[in-house]
């Protein structure tokens, strides 16, 4: 049986204001579906990537960017995408704040 993704609503501003970056930057939607495509095939693998907080949460690394989720018995959650590039400790504040 296929897990449900469910985005929450801090991962879909994090993946939006990724996505229209890129958009703007590049002036295509190319790189923006492409980066969009990868973190949807990435939140399919469930028990790949890194564990984050014990064996609670795990981070995906997709390109400079982190998918943060939580594969509770039911549902996929998508807590958040980091962006590799900034501060680690605002990723150690926000693993927090999710435990």
């Amino acid at each position: 049986m296929a897990k449900k993704l469910i985005w929450s609503q801090n991962a879909k501003k994090n993946r939006q204001a990724i996505l229209h970056f890129w958009m703007d930057r590049t002036k295509s939607r190319n790189y923006s579906s492409r980066l969009n495509e990868l973190f949807k095939i990435l939140v399919e693998f469930l028990y790949s990537g890194i564990q984050i907080s014990g064996k609670k949460f795990r981070g995906k690394p997709a390109r400079a960017y982190c998918i943060l989720d939580n594969v509770p018995s039911e549902n996929v959650d998508i807590l958040f995408i980091w962006d590799t590039r900034r501060d680690s400790d605002e990723l150690l504040n926000l693993v927090k704040n999710f435990s």
